[in-house]
């Protein structure tokens, strides 16, 4: 009896541990995670969209991609790809989803996805925006803000952008006055007591300079400083022909030394050092200026065309770094016309010249040039980027970009010499801050 007692427990010890293996598979474990943790999406026809980011917000159940997709492009039939592995995936809670399968959504509307974990008890659910872009980031929008500035014609002036203020400098015949504004549209003129220049001679685009909280003018001796537009401090200076451009700091100038025309640094004080002797063919008058910072994030100058010691126009655009060591970056190629006085800016990842003058007037060819490699190359810009032709042919305008990316250009001269007062703006939005193209 005792021997069959024993046969009896020993049979129910045997069958209590079978049913715990078959409960635990063998001893598998299987996950209670129900957490998507990557997710991409997959195209047929470009494998394009399978390279950007999704984020996946586990606290809102929510996937959608910060960059958004190129502009046009199609989401019409992507399928997902995801992990980790789960024992079961509902789409848009009808279509069941393995992950072997390749089933082809509509992502043009927010998509659902729920998932289960490997031993069922859990489950999440997710809703997936897919964002695209809406515009055209290679498409700039041209508008004319402002037709008339002054009810008078200027003599000489400067624009500039200190402190997120447009800073209009503006000499007329019989004074100089500053006007300020904060949209370029309606501009107030300054109450404050400002330089007695001698308006005779006062050239603001050969001797001012400018960096992103100085404006310095120079003048028969005399360098003038401001850092607002409202107060101004009075130097006596050695003479100098022109300044160049404020750069890392350093204010730079013309000066003949020795019968050289040498680039020079203001010391501080009153006086100027020698850097460098200007290289050969180097303008000494009608140059534009343009400092920009490289895509290293190093500050570099740019020097377009002007007239040089021989009266002869140019189509050189020098860049400097430094000062001392320059490098003419068309050298040997004939894209920029000769010119003097035209726009130098930088924008859309480039550079961008506007108008100028030659020997016979103001330009109308190539009034709008554009080069993607910072100087190297130069082409007309396409239907997409070109300005309007109702942008009158000018030379001597001033170009800024304001802190929201948007470009102003203003102002200029025209035909015969005529004060052109107008405001055009240009929205590219590659150029917004925090656009991603």
């Amino acid at each position: 009896m005792k021997r069959i007692s024993f046969y009896i427990l020993f049979l129910l010890s045997f069958l209590i541990g079978l049913n715990s293996c078959l409960e635990n598979n063998n001893g598998v474990t299987y996950s209670e995670d129900a957490e998507i943790t990557t997710f991409r999406l997959y195209s047929p026809s470009s494998d394009s969209v399978y390279q950007y980011y999704f984020t996946i917000n586990q606290d809102n159940g929510t996937i959608s991609n910060t960059d958004s997709l190129p502009y046009l492009t199609r989401i019409d039939s992507l399928y997902p790809v995801l992990s980790p592995t789960f024992i079961k995936v509902m789409l848009n809670d009808s279509i069941p989803y393995q992950a072997k399968d390749s089933i082809f959504l509509n992502f043009a509307e927010p998509v659902t996805i729920e998932v289960w974990s490997e031993n069922k008890k859990k489950s999440k659910k997710y809703t997936i925006t897919v964002n695209v872009h809406q515009v055209d980031p290679d498409t700039f929008i041209w508008e004319g803000i402002k037709t008339q500035i002054f009810g008078r014609p200027t003599v000489s002036e400067r624009v500039f952008y200190l402190d997120s203020s447009f800073v209009f400098l503006a000499a007329f015949e019989s004074e100089f006055n500053i006007y300020f504004s904060q949209d370029a549209v309606n501009w107030r003129e300054s109450n404050a007591l400002l330089p007695d220049f001698d308006l005779s001679s006062l050239n603001l685009r050969e001797n001012c300079a400018y960096n992103d909280s100085t404006i310095y003018i120079y003048q028969n001796g005399n360098l003038f400083i401001t850092t607002n537009g409202l107060r101004w401090e009075k130097r006596a200076v050695s003479a100098v022909n022109s300044l160049l451009f404020s750069m890392n700091g350093n204010l730079y100038a013309l000066q003949d030394v020795d019968g050289e025309t040498k680039v020079v640094v203001y010391d501080g004080n009153n006086g100027w050092n020698v850097v460098t002797t200007a290289p050969t063919g180097f303008p000494v008058s009608g140059y534009s200026i343009l400092v920009s910072r490289s895509p290293s994030g190093a500050e570099r100058a740019f020097v377009l065309g002007g007239i040089d010691a021989d009266a002869n126009f140019l189509s050189s655009l020098w860049s400097t770094e430094n000062g001392s060591y320059w490098s003419n970056l068309t050298s040997g190629r004939n894209q920029i016309s000769p010119r003097a006085d035209a726009l130098l800016v930088q924008y859309a990842n480039g550079l961008m010249i506007f108008g100028g003058r030659d020997e016979n007037g103001v330009l109308t060819e190539q009034r709008h040039l554009f080069s993607k490699d910072y100087g190297l190359t130069w082409k007309y810009p396409d239907s997409k980027m070109e300005i309007p032709s109702l942008y009158a042919p000018r030379y001597a305008a001033s170009g800024l970009v304001s802190s929201s990316g948007i470009l102003y250009l203003i102002g200029g001269r025209g035909s015969e010499n005529t004060s052109i007062q107008d405001v055009w703006r240009a929205i590219s939005y590659i150029s917004m801050p925090g656009f991603v193209k």
